[in-house]
């Protein structure tokens, strides 16, 4: 980290070679941005399963077309061989194509048998969207949430 004129520089960890600098976020910056994702995560809460399925599948595609790009980042950043760049780029495609085809069954309200002291009440698990998070990644999968 460079605090001199706050901002943080990325090098690759095989040669030691700058791979770019950023700025320090600052908390104003950090909680307008956590605006804008409350913001977005309305709209996108307001979709439906099919809709929200397009979007992952959109992403797929964009994925693939900046394939060679995306795997430049993960080999210079992370120091990855490209085998293990390529094996998180498709485990990440998989997973995309999973929830896009499986979210809404996935997430669908479970009924709960309450065994016979609580014969006839209903109960279930409903999953409702939570909001906005912030996550600290693994540093070794700069794509996957959780493998």
């Amino acid at each position: 980290m460079n605090t001199q004129n706050n901002t943080i520089k990325s090098y690759n960890p095989i040669n030691a070679e700058i791979l770019g600098e950023v700025p320090i976020t600052g908390r104003e910056e950090v909680e307008n941005t956590v605006k804008k994702a409350q913001k977005s995560f309305i709209k996108w809460s307001e979709l439906s399963f099919k809709e929200r399925a397009e979007f992952m599948i959109k992403i797929k595609k964009v994925m693939l077309k900046r394939k060679e790009e995306i795997l430049d980042i993960l080999i210079k950043e992370i120091g990855k061989p490209k085998i293990e760049a390529l094996q998180e780029f498709y485990l990440c495609l998989e997973k995309l194509n999973y929830y896009a085809k499986n979210s809404e069954k996935v997430l669908r309200d479970e009924k709960v048998n309450l065994g016979i002291a609580f014969r006839g009440v209903k109960s279930k698990i409903v999953f409702e969207p939570i909001g906005v998070i912030g996550i600290v990644n693994k540093w070794g999968h700069m794509l996957m949430l959780s493998n």
